[in-house]
């Protein structure tokens, strides 16, 4: 996610001395820390399955054949629908062991912002694992998306890493504005706080409400299910934090917004718990007001438990890298997410 960005200084500066303003202004502000010396820096360490290694980053073809190599029983991957650039944007389905006892269906999706590559990173390593595990509810339902923006996912390996949004042509006539804040796209209070109507503005909403066929192949995905969907969670980097909605103006709160609060601070203290790397739970406009996006939208549908979670410090080694979350940091990450997860997966069941 980004901060609330002006179009014109997007225009002016690189993204680079954008996030660098970002930092400075997130220390100013309080809602970040420094603490120089905690632990070493962690280091690289492979993970091969089936010739692709889940501690390192892929591109988007071989991310697909990874996935389909690892199905079984249990697991089946099947395209939720295609994006502007005609590349399939894959979903796992990891079955219920327990056939026995009520369903419950749990989503997670990441990548919707392209430069974020530790979220997709994550969830790949989540369907694996998890794939492979009976430590969570054996009545739930897990479904992964674990590359919702692949053409912007795509162009930030070959072109430009600092691009954030999707990759379509909606204005002919500005060749060089290209793309839609996916997570800016969803209908619900589309087009108010922390957007831009500019189309080459990081945080263009688009023309219309689910123009993006990123946004609208989850959308339609989630409405379908929302009675049976407990947990929607969107994996974004980087602000170590766990948000809580909504996030579409400030002091916009859902009815239980006390509850999802309390569980978000048991899911911080499960991350916390590995790596001392203080996640914390908040409210999301507390970073910056967003309308129009994803877990506005699911939290719109009923869905009860809803969270982005901004991975990462934005820090490794004591040196700023901002998106460029090296791959060192993958398997950390990674640790730290499936707690929070299974946190809130064992919660959902035991209600």
């Amino acid at each position: 996610m980004t901060l609330r960005d002006d179009s014109v200084l997007v225009n002016i500066f690189r993204p680079s001395l954008l996030a660098l303003i970002k930092k400075a202004m997130l220390l100013w502000l309080g809602l970040i820390t420094v603490v120089a010396g905690f632990a070493p820096p962690p280091s690289y360490r492979p993970f091969v399955v089936n010739n692709f290694d889940l501690n390192d980053y892929h591109p988007h073809n071989n991310i697909l054949k990874f996935l389909n190599s690892i199905q079984n029983n249990r697991t089946r991957v099947r395209s939720l629908g295609v994006s502007s650039e005609r590349r399939h944007i894959p979903i796992v389905k990891i079955s219920a062991l327990d056939e026995t006892k009520p369903p419950v269906d749990v989503f997670v999706d990441a990548g919707f912002h392209a430069r974020e590559w530790i979220s997709i990173a994550t969830a790949l390593n989540l369907i694996y694992n998890l794939s492979r595990s009976n430590d969570w509810p054996s009545n739930i339902n897990l479904y992964i998306v674990p590359v919702a923006n692949p053409d912007g996912y795509e162009y930030t390996r070959t072109v430009d890493r600092d691009w954030r949004n999707t990759r379509s042509i909606l204005a002919p006539n500005l060749k060089s504005c290209r793309g839609v804040d996916a997570n800016r796209n969803f209908p619900f209070h589309w087009a108010g706080q922390g957007t831009s109507n500019d189309p080459c503005s990081e945080i263009y909403h688009g023309p219309r409400p689910l123009s993006e066929p990123e946004a609208r192949v989850v959308a339609q995905f989630l409405s379908k299910r929302a009675n049976s969907l407990k947990v929607y969670v969107s994996l974004h980097s980087y602000h170590n934090a766990i948000l809580v909605p909504y996030g579409y103006r400030y002091n916009a709160r859902p009815r239980d917004y006390n509850e999802l609060m309390w569980t978000a601070l048991e899911m911080t203290q499960a991350m916390n718990s590995l790596y001392g790397n203080n996640y914390t739970a908040i409210n999301s406009a507390q970073l910056y007001p967003a309308a129009g996006c994803s877990d506005d939208y699911a939290k719109s549908l009923g869905i009860k438990y809803v969270y982005t979670m901004e991975l990462t410090t934005g820090e490794y080694g004591g040196q700023y890298v901002g998106f460029e979350t090296p791959r060192e940091l993958i398997q950390q990450t990674y640790d730290e997410v499936r707690a929070a997860l299974l946190t809130l997966m064992w919660k959902t069941v035991q209600e």
